[in-house]
């Protein structure tokens, strides 16, 4: 390895470690906002969340050579969720409508690469796309306010975070199937698509309990604190699954 590459491996590992010790700083104290009850204090916090964590991933994907599809799928999707924060923080009908097209693109944004990299599948595996799309039709007539419709917005986003989940099955079935777990390549794929399977399952909870709250009518102590725990949570795992995918080399 040169001078040169040495110096740019030390580079982008000061930027992460800094990147990613604001933004867990920085989360932190936007949750113990919250927990005071602090919500327009959070709010301005919480412009600065994503852009950390998009500086985060994107020093660990060149520190690791990952590729620059990861990069650009990842910038893609954090910008639009950054934008969904922003625009559903606004409030009002368009402004919210707009948060929700923005984070639905972001979801589709990281779904493009994961799913370019976990390659063709088997029948097992494919079944767990086939569940996802029968369970966010499911959802999406049962939650779905009647009147307003809003049952094809409600399954397109609920398709969106099951396929997190069915990335991650059908990701961590292949890799058993395929008897790889002993290289190096497969141990980073197995933790990404854990990582990924985790991240799709808080992003769930997160978006249940707005819809809980504010479709039917429910409530619970410390919600918002919550719903942004389990929301930081879920975006940090499934930026870690995307930059740990493109290092651990081409999935076949």
């Amino acid at each position: 390895m040169t001078t040169d590459s040495i110096q740019k491996q030390e580079g982008f590992r000061f930027i992460s470690r800094v990147a990613l010790g604001l933004f867990l700083l920085c989360s932190v104290a936007d949750v113990l906002l919250l927990v005071f009850h602090l919500h327009s204090e959070a709010r301005l916090l919480k412009a600065v969340l994503m852009p950390l964590l998009l500086f985060y991933v994107l020093s660990q994907t060149f520190r690791h050579g990952g590729e620059k599809s990861a990069a650009c799928c990842a910038t893609g999707a954090l910008v639009l969720h950054c934008l969904g924060d922003v625009f559903l923080e606004l409030g009002g009908g368009q402004a919210s409508d707009a948060g929700l097209a923005a984070f639905l693109l972001g979801h589709i944004a990281y779904l493009t690469y994961m799913l370019r990299k976990l390659g063709r599948l088997r029948f097992p595996e494919n079944m767990a796309w086939t569940l996802a799309a029968l369970l966010a039709v499911g959802i999406g007539f049962v939650l779905a306010p009647e009147g307003e419709g809003l049952t094809i917005p409600f399954v397109l986003y609920s398709l969106a975070l099951l396929y997190y989940v069915a990335t991650g099955v059908a990701g961590l079935m292949k890799s058993a199937r395929m008897g790889r777990t002993d290289t190096a390549s497969a141990r980073s794929q197995s933790r990404a698509y854990r990582s990924i399977l985790f991240g799709g399952l808080l992003f769930i909870t997160s978006d249940f309990l707005i819809v809980y709250h504010r479709f039917l009518g429910g409530d619970i102590p410390q919600r918002s604190t919550l719903i942004m725990s389990t929301y930081l949570l879920a975006e940090f795992l499934l930026a870690t699954g995307v930059w740990m995918l493109s290092a651990s080399g081409k999935e076949e």
